[in-house]
């Protein structure tokens, strides 16, 4: 039976969906659960009227990342669930399975964003790049 579920978040409401089955899964199995935010930074695609600095935005989007998912991860912990916490940073999907892979991870729990069509052909699809790249089971919970 699973040992480790990994569930990947991206801080969203429908990310969070994910883990009442993660926890379901976790409490038959007695499993450890591993929650998994991967920072993204998203720097406009125009000219700013003032230099940034990129190094403080990359610093305050982890910090955000970090602060999130220790929330979650107490709100578990104080449930009994034997939980750890990371955040990674890189292309979403590559870090997912990566992080699985270097955890060991039995399991990975994640919502679908449920976009279809030229939305999905556009943004991509993290889920399906997560389930054809990962060697551990994926559990995919709909969107809906």
């Amino acid at each position: 039976m699973f040992k480790k579920i990994l569930i990947p978040l991206d801080g969203s409401e429908l990310a969070e969906k994910a883990i009442s089955y993660a926890t379901d899964l976790a409490k038959c199995a007695d499993a450890e659960i591993e929650l998994l935010r991967v920072a993204q930074l998203y720097l406009p695609n125009y000219y700013f009227e003032a230099p940034i600095d990129a190094e403080d935005l990359i610093q305050r989007d982890r910090d955000e990342a970090t602060s999130y998912i220790t929330k979650l991860a107490d709100q578990l912990k104080a449930q009994g669930f034997h939980v750890t916490s990371s955040v990674g940073q890189g292309p979403v999907a590559d870090v997912i399975v990566d992080y699985a892979a270097s955890t060991g991870a039995d399991l990975i729990v994640m919502s679908t964003h449920g976009r279809a069509g030229v939305q999905r052909w556009l943004l991509g699809s993290v889920a399906d790049r997560v389930l054809h790249g990962a060697k551990a089971p994926v559990l995919l919970v709909r969107a809906n």
